[in-house]
Formats: C-alpha cells, sequence, structure tokens
C-alpha cells in the first residue's frame, strides 16, 4: 500500500510536472505573442511616423510648388495687364492721330522733318456704298506725301487696317481689291 501511495504520488508529481511545463510552454507563448505584438506595433508606429514624415514633407514641396506657380501667374497677369494698358494706349495714340490727320491735315506727331506733297496727275475715285469717294492715288491723298529727311515714306499703299481705321469702312476691301475680292472671310474690326 506504501507503494502504491508512492506511485500514485509519483504520478501525481508527473501530472503536476506536465501541467507546469504546459503552463511554462503557454507563458511563453504569451509572452512571445505580446513581444511580437510590440514589436507589431514598434514597427507598425515607425512605419506610420515614416509615412506622415513623407507626407509632411510631400505637403511642404506641393505648398512650396503652389505658392511658386501663384507667384508666377501673378508676374503673368501683372505683365499681360501692363500689355492690355500699353496697347489701349498706342490705340488712343493712333486714333487721336488719325483724327488730326483726317479733319486738320496734320501729319503723324512722331515725324519732324519737312512735308512735300508731290503731284499727281488727276485720279478717278472710286465711289463706295455710303462712305462717299475714296481717292487712294489723288493728289490730296496722305498716302501720296513723301517725307524727306530722316522720317518714314508713305509712298506705298497702307494696310488694310489703317483704311478702315481712318475711312470707317470695311468696304475699303471692295474699293482696294476691286469686286473679285473675297468677302467671305471678311472680320469686324
Amino acid at each position: 500500500m506504501l507503494k502504491q501511495q508512492q506511485e500514485r504520488l509519483r504520478e501525481q508529481q508527473r501530472g503536476l510536472d506536465k501541467r507546469a511545463k504546459a503552463l511554462d510552454l503557454r507563458e511563453v507563448s504569451v509572452r512571445n505573442r505580446e513581444v511580437n505584438a510590440e514589436e507589431f506595433f514598434y514597427a507598425r508606429e515607425l512605419c506610420l511616423d515614416a509615412r506622415e514624415e513623407d507626407n509632411n514633407r510631400r505637403e511642404a514641396e506641393v505648398t512650396r510648388r503652389e505658392k511658386a506657380a501663384y507667384d508666377r501667374d501673378a508676374g503673368i497677369f501683372h505683365r499681360i495687364k501692363e500689355a492690355g494698358l500699353r496697347e489701349e494706349q498706342v490705340y488712343r495714340r493712333e486714333m487721336a492721330v488719325l483724327d488730326r490727320e483726317q479733319f486738320s491735315g496734320v501729319s503723324s506727331p512722331d515725324i519732324t522733318s519737312s512735308v512735300e506733297i508731290t503731284p499727281f496727275p488727276e485720279t478717278e475715285c472710286e465711289v463706295v456704298e455710303s462712305q462717299g469717294i475714296v481717292c487712294m492715288d489723288g493728289p490730296e491723298s496722305r498716302y501720296n506725301r513723301s517725307f524727306q529727311g530722316t522720317g518714314r515714306s508713305r509712298s506705298s499703299p497702307p494696310d488694310e487696317h489703317r483704311i478702315v481705321a481712318v475711312h470707317g469702312a470695311a468696304d475699303v476691301r471692295r474699293a482696294l481689291f476691286g469686286s473679285g475680292h473675297d468677302d467671305s472671310r471678311e472680320r469686324s474690326w
């Protein structure tokens, strides 16, 4: 009976040892899982920090590029505005010069030399509908004045824009180019 009790105690001891080993293994497993979880979360935090840093860098770069683009656009807008103002000033000066030339016979202000009107034989003038008489080759035509000195020469026919601006008619094209001129591409100036 003593032997049986000793045997039972040994079996209980073995069972306790097995349980202790199983508990040890479970404890090690839990500890490993905790360590793994901590390492996982630490690695995850490092990854998130790196992504956040990268996003901050990218955001700073995008902000810098947006500011540069805004400054460039503002500069371009300013240049466009200045060009528009200059164009308007030039247009007003041209119109003033044309008005003075048309109504008072004064030549352009940029011409400082004397004006010599060369005589031309009388030519036929064409009558343009509702525009009056258009004489491009007559002796009084402002396109036939020769300007002496360092100034410019107006002996060549003027461009179409100037004719329209002076005479106020798109029909001048017909007077210049004849009835065969293609009016299908006619623009409004």
